[in-house]
């Protein structure tokens, strides 16, 4: 860790593991925001969790239901999603439409 002025403040630039090491070379220079934008306290990073959906229609068969109660089941679950990822297909059942809404 880079250390501030204690051990409390340490800036952690990279975590090794057992038996790794990292050649370095740096030059540190001091700037500030009026000299150039990289010298800036704010910083434009962000991150955003990407969801993982998996969708297994044999569930809505295995329920021991008519058919037609099996599509009706099928057109509520997706009714009732109130983001709409999901769509109904009369030929491929239930289909993720777009996972990131």
């Amino acid at each position: 860790p880079i250390y501030y002025q204690s051990t409390e403040d340490a800036i952690v630039i990279v975590k090794l593991r057992k038996n790794q090491e990292i050649s370095l070379r740096a030059i540190a220079k001091k700037g500030v925001g009026k000299e150039h934008a990289k010298w800036s306290p704010a910083c434009g990073v962000c991150y955003k969790y990407y969801p993982l959906l998996d969708l297994r229609n044999i569930k809505f068969e295995d329920t021991g239901l008519p058919t037609v109660e099996v599509e009706k089941n099928k057109q509520e679950f997706v009714a009732s999603c109130p983001t709409k990822v999901f769509r109904y297909d009369a030929n491929k059942g239930v289909e993720i439409e777009d996972p990131l809404r």
